[in-house]
């Protein structure tokens, strides 16, 4: 079953997009459902191994990546999840926990 997020989520046979405000103020993902309201609860409900599509935009939000999680941050989305064309920032390196791993594909840190 699908998990959509203004971030996605995609693993082997599942996908997920989480809707940000900063970047979806329609919270619609798309028209992509259910839809997350932030990165963490996007994190947070996604399983190993999964890619989490993130729609342009800034996000000021403390992230965590815990409990033995390898997941990947794509950046750049635009709201439809089609198009790779929007800047993505998040304003503090998320935390990573010991057993857990995080790659960030076109995706920025700023402070």
């Amino acid at each position: 079953m699908p998990l959509w997020t203004g971030i996605s989520a995609e693993g082997a046979d599942r996908r997920s997009t989480t809707c940000m405000s900063a970047a979806t103020p329609n919270k619609s993902a798309g028209g992509k459902t259910p839809c997350y309201t932030t990165i963490q609860a996007a994190v947070d409900a996604a399983s190993a191994g999964s890619i989490l599509f993130i729609a342009g935009g800034n996000y000021s939000e403390t992230v965590s990546v815990k409990g033995s999680k390898q997941l990947t941050f794509s950046g750049n989305w635009d709201q439809t999840f089609e198009n790779q064309n929007n800047n993505t920032a998040l304003n503090q390196a998320p935390g990573v926990e010991v057993g857990s791993s995080l790659t960030l594909q076109e995706l920025n840190i700023t402070p």
